[in-house]
C-alpha cells in the first residue's frame, strides 16, 4: 500500500510538471531551422522582416550588410518569440542607403543569408488623401542595386481601384514618362519618371510598380487614399530626387474645408540644413527633437473655411551619396490635438557623387609639365631607362589629345603620378580610358596604382597580365592575386572605372570595363599607407615589366568620392581663356603664342599650348586687383559639348608669388584662397555644377591683400561630359486616366 502511494505521487508530480513546462511561455525549438525572408524588395519606409523557424530568439544573431560596398550597417535589430519560431525585424530608418542588401543571421549554429532591395523603387503622390474625381500626380524614382538613379528602366505602374479594377501605366506606352533631366546633374524640379491617374470614389487604391533595370525586375506595393471629404486639401510641391550641392523648396498648397487656428508640424532629418522661403509663408520656428534625429519646423496658421494658404521652407541635405530620406508627415495640431495629418510620409532620393579632380589627356597645355626633378603642372612624370611619357595627338575615345607611355624592349618605367589628395581611403571611383599597341606582354605590370603622398608606399593597383586580362595586385606581395575575365585587344579603346574603399590593412576594390563588372575582391592586402593619389601607365609596382616594346595611351582622366558602381561613360576636354572677361586689372609680360584661336586681350597670356612661363600677368596689387576671363563657348576650342549633358567642370590655375601670400582663384564668379609660393604651382576648385559658365567671370584671380608680385601664367577650365546626345522632351501623356484601360501616350482616356 505504501509504494502505491508513493507511485501515485510521484505521478501526480509529473504530470504537474508536464503540465507547468507545456503551458508556459518557453520557446521550444524543433527540428533544424530556416530562415524566410517576407518579400525581397521593401519600400523605403518599410520594416524588413524576417522568419526564423526553430530557433530561440536568444539564439539568433543578424547583421545587416549594404552589398554594394560590402559595408556593416548599423541597425536596430529587433527579435520577437512567436511560439517554437522568432521574427526577425529591422525598423525603417528615416535616413539610409538604398540598394541591395543582405541580411546574416546564425541561428543555433547556422548560419544563413537572406538577399533583398530596400528603396530601389519610390513612388510619392503629390496628395495623401484624395477627393473624389481628382487627378493624382505619381513621381517615381529607380534605383540600381548600388543605389545609382536609373534612367532607362522598362517601368510598369498598376492602380487597382477599390472595386478591384486595374489600369496599367508604362514607359512602353508612354504613361510613364521618362523625363530627360533625369540623365543630369543639376537643379530641378521635375522628377526622373511620372505618371497621373484619375480617380474615382472613395476608398483605398493599391498600387504596383514594377521596373526592369541591369540588375533585374524589382517590384514594390504602395497605396494611396481617396475620401469623399477632408478637414484639409494638401498637396506637396517639390523633388523626388535632388543633387545635393543645391537648395531645394518645399511648398504645402492648403485648402481649409473648416475653420482652424493652430499649428502646422512639419518634420525632416536632423542632417537636414534648413532655411526660411521667400516665396511661401515661411516657418514661425524650428527646433530639435527630443532624441536629436528630427528637425521640427512649425507654422502659426488662422484660417478660415474655404481659406488657400501656400506655406513651406527650403531645404539643402547633407552632400552624401547614394542616400533616402523620408519628410513628413505634415500635422495640423489644435490646442496640442492632431485633427489631421498626412497619410503618407514623402520620399527623397539622393543619387549624385561629388567631383573631386579631372583631367583631359594632356589637352590643357598639348604636354605633361616638369620632369621628375622640376615642379608639378598637371602630372609629375617618371620615365627611366629607354621609357618615355609625352603629350601625343593620338586620340582616345574622341580625344584630341592623349598621354603616351612609350616601353622598349628591356626598358624601365614610364608612368605619371597625379596630383595630391585627389584619392582617400574612405573610398572613390577613378575612371579613364586607355588603349596599347600590345595587349599580351610576356610580364605582366601595372598599369595603375593607388600611391602615398610620397609615391613610396603602394596601397595597390591594377595589373595587365601576360593573357591579356586586367587584374587586381595587393601589397606587399605584387602579385596578381584576382584576374578579370575579357581579353584586350590591342588599338582599342576601353574605358576603365576603378573603386575602393580601404580599411586597415584592406581594401575593398573593384574594376569595370566598359561599364560593366570585370574583376573585384572584398580584401585586397595593402601597406597600410594613406592613398592620396594615383600612378598611370607602364610603372615598376608590380617589380615587372612587359618585356617587349609596348606603346600605352590614357585620357580622359575623371575621380569622384563614389565608393561602388561604375559612373558611366565620362569623357573630358580643355576649354581655354578666350577673351577679357568682366574686369581685366593685371599688366601683361613678354609675348604670347599658341593661345586660345581667335583669343583676345590678356586672354592671350594665360592660354598658351604648349605652357610658358615667360608670357604672363602679373600684379603687386593688395587691394583684391581682379584678372578674370571669359572661356570658349561648349560649342568651340577641341570638342563641340554643346549638346551634351556636363557631368561637372574643374577650374585651374598654374601660378606663383614672390614669396609665400595668399591670393584667390576665380570660378564662375566665385573665389577660392591659393596660397602662393616662389614655386610654380597647379591650383585647382571643382564647380559643382553642371551649368556650363556664363562668361564674364569664368576663370581668372585676385590679388588679394597680400603684399607681393602674384603672377599667373596659365588658366582654363576642364569639363566632364556624358558624349551621349540627350533624347528630346517627349509630350506629356494624358493626365486623365480611368479604371480598366491601358493609356497610350499623349492619350487622354475618359
Amino acid at each position: 500500500m505504501r509504494i502505491l502511494i508513493i507511485l501515485i505521487v510521484i505521478s501526480a508530480i509529473l504530470a504537474i510538471a508536464v503540465w507547468i513546462f507545456s503551458s508556459s511561455s518557453v520557446q521550444i525549438a524543433t527540428g533544424q531551422p530556416t530562415v524566410s525572408l517576407s518579400k525581397t524588395t521593401y519600400r523605403s519606409e518599410e520594416e524588413v522582416a524576417a522568419l526564423v523557424k526553430n530557433a530561440k530568439a536568444s539564439e539568433i544573431k543578424a547583421t545587416l550588410v549594404w552589398t554594394s560596398a560590402k559595408i556593416n550597417i548599423p541597425a536596430k535589430i529587433k527579435t520577437v518569440a512567436q511560439g517554437q519560431d522568432t521574427q526577425v525585424t529591422i525598423p525603417r530608418p528615416r535616413t539610409f542607403r538604398p540598394g541591395k542588401y543582405k541580411l546574416l543571421i546564425s541561428a543555433n549554429g547556422k548560419k544563413f543569408e537572406q538577399d533583398f532591395t530596400w528603396g530601389v523603387l519610390a513612388i510619392n503622390t503629390n496628395k495623401s488623401i484624395y477627393l473624389p474625381n481628382e487627378t493624382a500626380t505619381l513621381p517615381m524614382s529607380i534605383l540600381d542595386d548600388t543605389g545609382m538613379m536609373v534612367c532607362d528602366a522598362n517601368a510598369t505602374l498598376v492602380v487597382t481601384d477599390p472595386s478591384g479594377v486595374p489600369t496599367s501605366i508604362t514607359t512602353s506606352n508612354g504613361g510613364i514618362k521618362i523625363n530627360p533631366e533625369c540623365f543630369q546633374k543639376k537643379f530641378f524640379l521635375t522628377p526622373d519618371y511620372e505618371a497621373s491617374y484619375k480617380v474615382n470614389g472613395p476608398g483605398v487604391y493599391k498600387m504596383t510598380l514594377t521596373a526592369t533595370t541591369k540588375n533585374g525586375t524589382r517590384s514594390i506595393e504602395d497605396e494611396f487614399g481617396v475620401r469623399s471629404s477632408v478637414p484639409f486639401d494638401v498637396e506637396r510641391v517639390t523633388v523626388t530626387r535632388i543633387y545635393p550641392p543645391v537648395t531645394y523648396p518645399m511648398t504645402f498648397k492648403i485648402h481649409a474645408f473648416r475653420d482652424f487656428k493652430g499649428v502646422v508640424r512639419e518634420e525632416v532629418p536632423a542632417e537636414f540644413t534648413i532655411t526660411p522661403t521667400d516665396k511661401d509663408v515661411s516657418y514661425d520656428s524650428i527646433s530639435d527633437s527630443t532624441d536629436g534625429t528630427l528637425k521640427i519646423l512649425t507654422w502659426n496658421v488662422n484660417l478660415k473655411s474655404g481659406d488657400d494658404i501656400q506655406i513651406g521652407y527650403n531645404f539643402k541635405t547633407p552632400n552624401i551619396s547614394p542616400d533616402f530620406f523620408l519628410l513628413g508627415p505634415a500635422t495640423f495640431l489644435e490646442n496640442g490635438k492632431d485633427v489631421f495629418h498626412e497619410a503618407r510620409v514623402w520620399q527623397l532620393a539622393i543619387d549624385v557623387i561629388s567631383t573631386v579632380w579631372m583631367e583631359a589627356g594632356s589637352a590643357e597645355t598639348n604636354e605633361i609639365g616638369p620632369a621628375v626633378t622640376g615642379p608639378w603642372m598637371w602630372w609629375k612624370q617618371f620615365q627611366a631607362g629607354a621609357g618615355a611619357v609625352t603629350s601625343d595627338t593620338q586620340a582616345v575615345a574622341g580625344s584630341v589629345r592623349s598621354i603616351k607611355f612609350a616601353y622598349s624592349s628591356g626598358g624601365d618605367s614610364a608612368y605619371v603620378v597625379g596630383q595630391s589628395n585627389t584619392l582617400a581611403d574612405a573610398g572613390r571611383r577613378v575612371s579613364f580610358y586607355a588603349r596599347w599597341s600590345d595587349t599580351t606582354p610576356t610580364n605582366p605590370y601595372a598599369i595603375f596604382t593607388v600611391v602615398d603622398s610620397t609615391d613610396a608606399g603602394n596601397e595597390f593597383g591594377i595589373g595587365l597580365t601576360a593573357a591579356g586580362k586586367l587584374g587586381i595586385f595587393g601589397n606587399p606581395t605584387s602579385v596578381i592575386i584576382d584576374t578579370g575575365t575579357t581579353v584586350l585587344q590591342p588599338n582599342t579603346d576601353y574605358r576603365i572605372t576603378i573603386t575602393y574603399v580601404t580599411t586597415g590593412s584592406n581594401a575593398n576594390v573593384a574594376v569595370y570595363l566598359n561599364g560593366n563588372p570585370e574583376v573585384s575582391d572584398s580584401s585586397v592586402p595593402t601597406n597600410a599607407a594613406t592613398g592620396t593619389r594615383f600612378e598611370v601607365g607602364i610603372s615598376d609596382s608590380m617589380n615587372s615589366f612587359p618585356q617587349q616594346a609596348t606603346t600605352m595611351y590614357a585620357a580622359h582622366f575623371y575621380v569622384d568620392n563614389g565608393t561602388s558602381g561604375d559612373p558611366g561613360d565620362i569623357r573630358v576636354t580643355a576649354k581655354l581663356p578666350c577673351s577679357n572677361g568682366t574686369t581685366n586689372t593685371w599688366t601683361t609680360t613678354g609675348t604670347p603664342s599658341g593661345f586660345c584661336s581667335g583669343g583676345t586681350g590678356n586672354s592671350q597670356y594665360v592660354s598658351e599650348r604648349p605652357y610658358s612661363t615667360g608670357h604672363n600677368v602679373n600684379t603687386t596689387a593688395t587691394n583684391s586687383s581682379v584678372e578674370e576671363y571669359s572661356i570658349q563657348s561648349a560649342s568651340a576650342g577641341d570638342v563641340d559639348i554643346s549638346s551634351n549633358s556636363i557631368i561637372d567642370y574643374m577650374g585651374w590655375v598654374y601660378a606663383k608669388g614672390s614669396g609665400s601670400l595668399t591670393a584667390n582663384m576665380i570660378l564662375a564668379g566665385s573665389t577660392s584662397a591659393v596660397s602662393l609660393t616662389t614655386t610654380d604651382t597647379l591650383f585647382t576648385h571643382v564647380a559643382g555644377s553642371t551649368t556650363y559658365p556664363a562668361g564674364g567671370t569664368d576663370i581668372g584671380m585676385n590679388s588679394g591683400v597680400a603684399a607681393g608680385t602674384k603672377t599667373l601664367y596659365e588658366a582654363g577650365i576642364v569639363v566632364a561630359y556624358n558624349p551621349t546626345v540627350q533624347p528630346t522632351p517627349t509630350p506629356t501623356p494624358g493626365a486623365a486616366i480611368n479604371g480598366g484601360t491601358t493609356i497610350n501616350g499623349g492619350t487622354t482616356i475618359n
